[in-house]
Formats: structure tokens, C-alpha cells, sequence
């Protein structure tokens, strides 16, 4: 009974802890896609506003 209680608990253990690597993973996979697009907003944005300083500039020199 001991042995099989033992071994209970190491299966248990394992399988928890392939669920939390499987979290993790998950949760990694969620933080750099949104980095991406933060990064992708980021580029664009700036390229927005560099456009747009950029025909200010026009504007305000012609």
C-alpha cells in the first residue's frame, strides 16, 4: 500500500508539474505575441507621427 501511495503522489507530482510548464509556456507565448504587437504599434506609430511632423514641417516651411 505504501509503494502504491508512493507512487500516487510522483505521478501526481509529474502531472502537475507538466500542467505548470504547460502554463508557463502558454503564458510566454501570450507575453512576447503582445510585445510583438506593441512593438508593431510602436514602429507604426512612430512612422505616423513622423509623418505627420513631417508635413507640419512642409506646411510650416512652405
Amino acid at each position: 500500500p505504501c509503494r502504491r501511495d508512493s507512487a500516487e503522489t510522483s505521478d501526481s507530482f509529474f502531472s502537475f508539474r507538466q500542467h505548470a510548464r504547460l502554463q508557463v509556456y502558454s503564458l510566454a507565448r501570450s507575453i512576447r505575441k503582445r510585445v510583438q504587437h506593441a512593438r508593431f504599434a510602436l514602429r507604426a506609430g512612430r512612422r505616423r507621427t513622423a509623418c505627420v511632423v513631417t508635413k507640419k514641417w512642409l506646411t510650416d516651411v512652405y
